[in-house]
Parts: structure tokens; sequence; C-alpha cells
């Protein structure tokens, strides 16, 4: 039988970090990567500007830039998500891959 970790979707981890972050009063801000629904082309529209492979979490704490990507047990960054990793670090920001509230919170967030 599967762990029961192992059957957590990325929306559960991401919206378990929100509410985490929320509840501690941590200034932050989510990018919706995944775009608009147009229910006539039956597809996600994608903003114009939006930077690939942005993290799903943008923390803003003591002055340093820290960007969060949830992903499920088993979720694996996209390559544009480990070329935005790099960019960030390059940049003097901080990035995690983040797979439940511990992680975050081992973090210092």
């Amino acid at each position: 039988m599967a762990h029961p970790l192992a059957l957590r979707k990325e929306k559960d981890v991401l919206r378990e970090i929100l509410l985490y972050l929320r509840a501690r009063g941590v200034f932050h801000f989510r990018i919706n990567t995944t775009g608009t629904w147009h229910p006539s082309r039956k597809i996600f529209l994608k903003p114009h500007n939006l930077t690939p492979g942005t993290a799903d979490v943008i923390v803003l704490k003591n002055g340093k830039m820290i960007c969060l990507e949830a992903k499920s047990p088993t979720g694996k960054q996209s390559p544009e998500q480990k070329q935005f990793e790099l960019n960030v670090k390059r940049s003097g920001g901080e990035y995690y891959l983040v797979r439940c509230v511990q992680d975050v919170l081992d973090k210092g967030i």
C-alpha cells in the first residue's frame, strides 16, 4: 500500500503552505502560473508577460526575496523552473523546493 503522503497533490501542498504563511503573518504573494481557463477553447491561457518557470510563492522576509516552488512528494522541476531557480540564486535571492509545511519551517520561514 502506498504511503499516505505519496497521494498528496501539488495543489494540496500549495494550499497548506499558503494557509501557514497567512496564519504566521508572513508577507507573501502567490504567482498563478497555470493561467486563465478559456471555456470555448478548453485551454489555459498564460499571461504574455509571465517569466517561464516562475515560482509558486514569493516571500519577502528581512529584505530578502525567497521563492517557494511547491511540489507533490514525487513532483519534479521543469527545465524552466530549474533555470528560474538558478537566476534567483545568482541574483542573491533564495529558492526552495518544498513538499510540505515542515519544509518551509525548516528553512526558517
